[in-house]
């Protein structure tokens, strides 16, 4: 089965800095100051929606930037470039709202890379304490810790809804975080590869059983899509300088997405299985809509459907099985994975 997202026609980055000296002379830090994989853009872009630059009285400045998402993730490395040349030239803090990450000190007064990374701070977490759920880590239950409910902070920034585990986890033994992350990962390479070929579409179909396989993480690298073209930003498909510059190379003929629920679910371990030829080793999640309006914010995560049991039984021997690549007793035979 598909279940469908809108996509956004806009989506905005904003970066907060607190800079310890006031900031007289903007003008020449961006762009005239900023690392060089993004200096053309951003003196292209300034001034405009999609680079505006603003201080807030002496001690803060404001960058932020607003495109399609077909221009993404290339506008808001723009806009973090910037942001990262004001806090250099005014010895500042950067504040990411969207993630809750706090770039300070050395690491604030980095150059932006030129090549997209997700793990470069792009992607946060909002972790809450679960009500009236028990902790059932080594399979026995207990009130001793309680359960967390974890969802990303940050996918929205490139049109895509954030995503949740489906049901409160234990954090014991097991990293849903790292789980999760790489489901983004996943999630997002194939959302930028739509984005560049569909870049003025504004509801998009997925299918909602998904293969996760080892993170090899997400790399992107040149402009954003044939979207941008015209608007200083440039680029144009898939893969070389105008796209997805690695992604997973086993999507299967039927395309990204598009493929039937794995037909190996239910063997001895619930939703792993191994790729072809026992190649890499896999796990596949199930997808749904977290409420029940048109425009769903977030997307769970949860088992597929042929599983009996909770979340919790679920994502400890996924991450177990994914992220540490570690052999879950009884799973399907296959080379082991190892986190990327």
């Amino acid at each position: 089965m598909q279940l469908t997202f809108t996509v956004p026609k806009e989506t905005t980055s904003r970066f907060v800095i607190a800079v310890n000296r006031t900031p007289a002379d903007l003008p020449s830090v961006v762009p005239w100051r900023m690392s060089a994989p993004h200096r053309r853009q951003a003196a292209v872009a300034l001034g405009s929606p999609r680079l505006t630059i603003t201080r807030h009285g002496p001690s803060h400045v404001v960058v932020s930037s607003t495109a399609s998402p077909s221009c993404q993730p290339r506008s808001a490395q723009v806009a973090r470039a910037a942001a990262r040349a004001v806090a250099k030239a005014y010895d500042g803090v950067i504040d990411d709202p969207l993630t809750g990450h706090v770039i300070s000190g050395e690491s604030g007064g980095e150059e932006e890379p030129g090549v997209f990374h997700l793990a470069d701070d792009w992607l946060g977490w909002q972790i809450d304490v679960a009500k009236d759920a028990a902790c059932s880590h080594r399979g026995v239950r207990s009130s001793a810790c309680t359960p967390l409910s974890v969802s990303s902070r940050g996918l929205r920034r490139f049109g895509m809804p954030e995503i949740t585990l489906d049901g409160p986890v234990c954090g014991h033994g097991h990293r849903p975080v790292e789980f999760l992350r790489m489901v983004a990962q996943r999630l997002l390479t194939e959302h930028l590869s739509w984005l560049s070929a569909n870049p003025s579409i504004g509801v998009r179909a997925i299918c909602d059983h998904v293969r996760i396989h080892a993170s090899r993480g997400l790399e992107v690298s040149g402009y954003g899509g044939s979207g941008c073209e015209g608007s200083g930003y440039g680029g144009s498909g898939r893969g070389g300088s105008g796209g997805v510059g690695r992604g997973p190379a086993d999507w299967g003929a039927a395309g990204p997405g598009l493929g039937e629920a794995d037909p190996g679910l239910g063997k001895a371990a619930p939703g792993l299985g191994e790729g072809s030829g026992g190649g890499r080793r896999f796990v596949v999640v199930r997808l749904s809509r977290d409420g029940d309006g048109p425009e769903a914010e977030r997307l769970k995560v949860g088992p597929p459907v042929e599983f009996d049991g909770d979340a919790d039984d679920w994502v400890r021997p996924a991450c177990e099985e994914s992220v540490f690549g570690r052999r879950v007793p009884g799973s399907v035979g296959g080379t082991r994975l190892r986190a990327a």
